[in-house]
C-alpha cells in the first residue's frame, strides 16, 4: 500500500497522513482543504448517478414485489369467492 497519494485539487503526491479521503473516494491535501476545495465535478456527478440507479432500482423492485403480492391477493380472493363448478355427471 503507497505511503502517499496523489491530490485531486493539485495533482501533487503527498503523504498519505497529510490528506484527507472525501466521501466520493478522493484524496485532498490541507493545503487545498484550506482554499475551500471539497470535490471534482466528475467524481460527483459519477457519485450521484451511483445512488439515482441504486434507489431507482430499490423502487423497482418494491413496485415488483407489491404487484406481485398484490395478484397473488386478487387470486386467492378471486378462487375464495368464486368456487369452481361441481363436475358434470356422467350418463
Amino acid at each position: 500500500m503507497p505511503l502517499s497519494k496523489q491530490c485531486a485539487g493539485c495533482g501533487i503526491e503527498v503523504a498519505r497522513q497529510d490528506c484527507h479521503r472525501n466521501r466520493y473516494g478522493e484524496y485532498i491535501c490541507r493545503s487545498c482543504q484550506q482554499t475551500g476545495f471539497r470535490y471534482t465535478k466528475q467524481k460527483k456527478r459519477q457519485y450521484l448517478l451511483v445512488r439515482i440507479t441504486r434507489y431507482a432500482l430499490l423502487g423497482l423492485a418494491f413496485i415488483a414485489l407489491a404487484g406481485a403480492l398484490a395478484l397473488a391477493a386478487y387470486v386467492l380472493f378471486d378462487r375464495a369467492s368464486s368456487p369452481p363448478a361441481p363436475p358434470a355427471a356422467a350418463e
